[in-house]
């Protein structure tokens, strides 16, 4: 079952890689230097830090994490997420200057027998920046379209992103988890060519 960005369901977390404007996904943290977190632009601001989507779920004392279990299916690995992307036309209003947005559609699947399901966490993180964490209720959630627009990740964090995804069992805690599977971003160029920026 399909869950949009725009209107979650009981999520914990609201806000993410759409929050991103400017990495420098979201967290997504605003730094220029290539291993920064990315940021979040607000018209006629500076770049801020964005806000942490979550808390992760931990595992509980005893209860090991097993890797592999999950299999993740898009984005597949290395595959580069495309800027001021002209297929959100409709979805979403063009900016000026920081042009229309980015939309990742994340998916995967869970394996049968898997007791005490409640839910999953996507998790991405750029580098080691601290980690986007979303928690997405529902034993049955397999996909996750994440909508940001109007923002942007800038060139110095384009590369060096990776995802993966938790199971979470009833009691919060980490049941089983997938890969870690790498991805990118395209170059954020509006249409004279220059780069997306933050400027209202």
């Amino acid at each position: 079952m399909a869950q949009r960005w725009t209107q979650p369901r009981r999520r914990t977390a609201r806000h993410l890689l759409g929050a991103l404007v400017i990495v420098a996904i979201s967290v997504i943290a605003a730094s220029c230097a290539p291993a920064a977190p990315a940021a979040t632009a607000t018209p006629g601001t500076s770049p801020t830090p964005a806000p942490l989507a979550s808390t992760a779920a931990t595992a509980t004392p005893g209860a090991v994490a097993t890797a592999g279990v999950l299999t993740l299916v898009t984005p597949a690995a290395n595959a580069v997420v495309t800027q001021n992307d002209p297929a959100l036309k409709t979805a979403c209003t063009a900016s000026a200057t920081r042009g229309l947005g980015y939309d990742i559609e994340f998916s995967w699947t869970v394996p049968t027998g898997l007791a005490t399901l409640s839910g999953f966490q996507l998790v991405m993180q750029h580098g080691s920046s601290t980690p986007i964490v979303l928690d997405l209720d529902g034993a049955t959630t397999t996909s996750f379209s994440n909508l940001s627009c109007n923002t942007f990740v800038i060139d110095n964090n384009l590369s060096g992103w990776h995802w993966q995804v938790n199971a979470i069992g009833n009691g919060k805690q980490v049941l089983v988890t997938s890969e870690r599977r790498a991805f990118s971003f395209g170059p954020c160029r509006l249409a004279n060519g220059s780069p997306c920026n933050a400027t209202v």
